[in-house]
């Protein structure tokens, strides 16, 4: 709660979420964390924590690596291809280092990147018995057993031949640059900062919106069958 306008953007007028990392310190040290659960779920944390002490680099360079971890093997089953569904394989990877070429500038520099991969989420066919009588009769014509094939749809179970998935990534970098200026006229302690970031993020999709075997609409931002995909795009056949 704040002024969040003025200190992190116009668009945080409702509330922001300042989320500080533990920053590189002067000792060496590290940790792991595991954890395991049901239905094959493995998630891992580990840190390490190295100062640089070599020649004039002692006391002036510190440096923090972060790698995170998380497989787990999904809670709804495709029926057709015996696979399960709202899976996930993911890894986060942090580094920070933190430069003090002097007693008054410290350099932060960080980086970061992310990739998940899924078989894509499950879910449940539903028939709306209200819908347009128009598409009902074209779907009655061109599939005839279509809502048959989705009232045998459950929460946790469904059945698709498409090899449907979902990848993503995320990366960037980001530092700041701060100088101690001390006393300067009517100020006690005068500091400038400068603040800089970069991130990208790329992300690949295919998914059966009906999840039955008819397959009657299909999402895709890479190539199904004769129709293209584009990055960021959504192809329906």
């Amino acid at each position: 709660r704040g002024p969040q306008g003025t200190l992190f953007g116009k668009n945080t007028l409702g509330g922001a979420i300042n989320i500080t990392t533990v920053a590189p310190g002067p000792d060496l040290a590290g940790s792991v964390w595991v954890r395991a659960g049901n239905y094959e779920t493995v998630k891992t944390r580990s840190t390490l924590n190295v100062p640089i002490n070599i020649g004039p680099l002692d006391g002036k360079v510190f440096t923090r690596f972060s790698v995170s971890t998380e497989n787990t093997g999904g809670y709804t089953d495709n029926l057709v291809t015996g696979q399960n569904y709202n899976n996930r394989d993911a890894y986060w990877l942090l580094g920070k280092m933190q430069i003090l070429p002097t007693e008054d500038l410290e350099i932060n520099l960080n980086g970061n990147y992310f990739h998940s991969k899924s078989r894509g989420a499950g879910g449940r066919c539903f028939v709306v018995d209200d819908a347009i009588a128009s598409l009902k009769e074209q779907l009655d014509n061109s599939n005839p057993e279509f809502y048959e094939k989705c009232r045998a749809t459950t929460p946790y179970t469904f059945g698709t031949p498409l090899n449907t998935f979902y990848n993503g990534q995320d990366y960037g970098v980001w530092g700041s640059m701060v100088y101690n200026f001390g006393s300067v006229g009517i100020f006690d302690d005068l500091n400038a900062k400068v603040l800089g970031s970069w991130r990208g993020r790329n992300s690949r999709t295919r998914e059966d919106v009906d999840l039955t075997s008819d397959n009657v609409v299909e999402l895709s931002d890479v190539s199904i069958d004769d129709f293209p995909g584009e990055p960021f795009s959504g192809t329906a056949a």
